[in-house]
């Protein structure tokens, strides 16, 4: 009896491990396969399971508009990577059409309200740039940062908006935010999983520490700096969300 169930176990886990190599080939192939590599930007993505709530993309606009996302689903592991499956098939597809962000947003929280269970939602952040204007959507994010060369911030561009997926009609009722920038400026975003990263005795990294963290950093520096600083703070502790972060250069 006790082979029969140990067996039994060893197929179980065997069929589960199967099934979780599937999801995640369809996740990546999904975040992967229509994304543009595009040396302004560095991103990465840490998740706190085998799966990633947090996701990152960047696209082009036919016209060569630069499309950047940041999402964060709600919780982490299988069912948070498949709340954002429907963000990525509307995102580009929506900036192959060189689309604005309010119809992005809106599309997107049209997607998730039929799809996704009640209590379930995404922040997200949504950046265009084109030329030397950008705009920005942020719904439920922390505050995008706009820095200088030399580190300091010249704008915060904080959550103006509702997650997606909360509420359908919600969603863009605030246009996005409209900026213009120097040379050498850079766009900083993340989800609140860095921010809120404890390590051992309880203490978040905080704004503050990500900010230092930025102004010390030289400009081509500054995402690994970030994560740099981040595996200090948590001294080999892990963090209890998933963490994302992308850095632009605005040129």
């Amino acid at each position: 009896r006790q082979l029969t169930m140990h067996a039994s176990m060893a197929n179980y886990r065997a069929e589960q491990e199967e099934e979780i190599e599937f999801a995640r080939h369809v996740i990546e192939r999904q975040v992967q396969g229509k994304a543009v590599n595009d040396r302004r930007v560095r991103y990465s993505v840490t998740p706190t399971a085998q799966f990633s709530g947090d996701i990152v993309a960047v696209s082009h606009s036919p016209s060569g508009a630069l499309y950047a996302l940041l999402a964060d689903a709600t919780g982490h592991g299988l069912a948070a990577a498949i709340s954002v499956l429907p963000v990525l098939q509307v995102f580009f597809g929506m900036a192959k059409k060189n689309l604005s962000l309010g119809l992005m947003a809106s599309e997107i929280n049209r997607h998730l309200s039929t799809t996704l269970p009640v209590g379930r939602f995404v922040a997200a952040t949504i950046v265009r740039i084109e030329g030397n204007e950008g705009e920005v959507w942020v719904g439920g994010t922390p505050e995008v940062l706009l820095l200088d060369r030399s580190g300091l911030v010249n704008a915060r561009f904080g959550s103006m908006n509702l997650p997606l997926g909360i509420d359908v009609d919600d969603a863009a009722n605030v246009p996005p935010q409209r900026f213009e920038w120097t040379p050498g400026d850079q766009l900083m975003l993340c989800s609140d999983g860095l921010l809120e990263a404890h390590n051992r005795m309880g203490e978040p990294f905080g704004s503050q520490r990500l900010e230092a963290t930025l102004r010390d950093a030289a400009p081509a520096r500054r995402h690994d700096s970030v994560r740099d600083a981040l595996a200090v703070h948590l001294d080999g502790a892990l963090a209890h969300d998933d963490v994302s972060l992308m850095v632009i250069d605005l040129e």
